[in-house]
């Protein structure tokens, strides 16, 4: 009796392994869509500062998807184990942004033009 309860745990713990290990194998492959701003583009490799937990996150994608990529564009990608599989570039990031698209708040420019007048001393 005792023999057959050690084989139904060891089939049973063999079982829940090869789940989780079957389990994690499809994780790590599905893709994954990441959202930022690029860091650095070189030949062939991409570096993205995502959004919402600003991790920096190296990819590697083929030169002819980055020829239109630079340093500070937002991009979307989808990317499998760290290759890019779509590269989507969203636009210019804020800090790359002109002048007068950043500033939101008005200069009082009276300040500048304000004439001081000293006080008279007269003995």
């Amino acid at each position: 009796m005792r023999k057959y309860l050690c084989l139904v745990v060891a089939l049973v713990l063999t079982a829940v392994l090869l789940f989780i290990i079957g389990f994690d194998r499809n994780g790590a492959s599905s893709p994954e869509i990441i959202r930022g701003d690029v860091a650095l583009v070189d030949k062939n490799t991409l570096i993205i500062k995502e959004d919402k937990t600003q991790m920096e996150y190296v990819l590697n994608a083929p030169p002819d998807k980055l020829k239109e990529v630079k340093a500070g564009y937002r991009v979307e990608v989808k990317a499998d184990n760290e290759r890019v599989s779509s590269l989507t570039v969203l636009g210019m990031s804020q800090s790359e942004a002109e002048l007068y698209e950043k500033w939101n708040r008005v200069i009082n420019t009276n300040l500048f033009f304000k004439k001081e007048t000293k006080p008279v001393i007269s003995s």
